[in-house]
C-alpha cells in the first residue's frame, strides 16, 4: 500500500512541475525583456552622449583649416556612427541600422586626410560648413529618439533618417 502511494505523489509532482514549467518559462522571458529594454534605455543614454559630443565638435564656429586639423571631427562622427550601430543591433532595428550620413562624412574626411597635412581648399571647407548643421540636427533628433518609457519616438526616428539622408547626398558629391 505504502509503495502505491509513494507513486501517487510521484505523479502529483511530477504532473504539478510539467504544469508549471511554461508559467515559469514565461515568467523568465519577460524578465529577460525588461532586462533587454533596460540595457537599450542604458546604450542609449551612452549614444545620445556620443552625439552631443560630435554636435560639440563638429559645429560652423569650428570649421578647420587644414586637413590636420580634421581629426577631432573624424574622431567626433566616428564615435557617434560606431555608438548609433550598437544601439541599433540593440534596439533589434526599432531605430535606423546605420547612419549613413555620418559614414559617409567619416569616409570624405578620411579621404582629405589621406592626402596629408595641407590647407583645405575652399569647396572642402564649404562642405563642413554645410554638413555642421545637418550634424547638429541629427543630435538634436537624437536627443527625441527615445522617450522616458524607454520606447521609441517613430517622429524623432523619421527626421534623424531625413537628415541622415540629407547628409549623406551631400557628401556624396563631393566624394564623386
Amino acid at each position: 500500500m505504502r509503495r502505491r502511494w509513494s507513486g501517487f505523489w510521484l505523479a502529483v509532482l511530477l504532473f504539478i512541475l510539467f504544469a508549471a514549467m511554461p508559467l515559469w518559462q514565461l515568467a523568465d522571458w519577460r524578465s529577460a525583456k525588461k532586462g533587454q529594454e533596460q540595457a537599450v534605455a542604458l546604450l542609449y543614454q551612452v549614444t545620445l552622449f556620443q552625439m552631443e559630443m560630435m554636435g560639440n565638435a563638429v559645429s560652423q564656429q569650428q570649421v578647420p583649416a587644414a586637413t590636420t586639423e580634421l581629426e577631432e571631427w573624424k574622431r567626433a562622427v566616428y564615435s557617434a556612427a560606431y555608438a548609433h550601430t550598437r544601439l541599433s543591433a540593440a534596439a533589434d532595428g526599432q531605430i535606423p541600422a546605420k547612419l549613413e550620413g555620418l559614414e559617409t562624412l567619416l569616409q570624405w574626411i578620411t579621404r582629405v586626410q589621406v592626402g596629408g597635412g595641407r590647407a583645405l581648399a575652399k569647396e572642402e571647407a564649404e562642405l563642413l560648413r554645410q554638413a555642421a548643421p545637418l550634424c547638429a540636427k541629427i543630435t538634436a533628433a537624437y536627443g527625441k529618439l527615445m522617450n522616458d518609457g524607454a520606447g521609441i519616438s517613430g517622429g524623432a526616428s523619421g527626421e534623424l533618417k531625413k537628415t541622415d539622408a540629407e547628409l549623406a547626398e551631400m557628401v556624396k558629391k563631393k566624394l564623386k
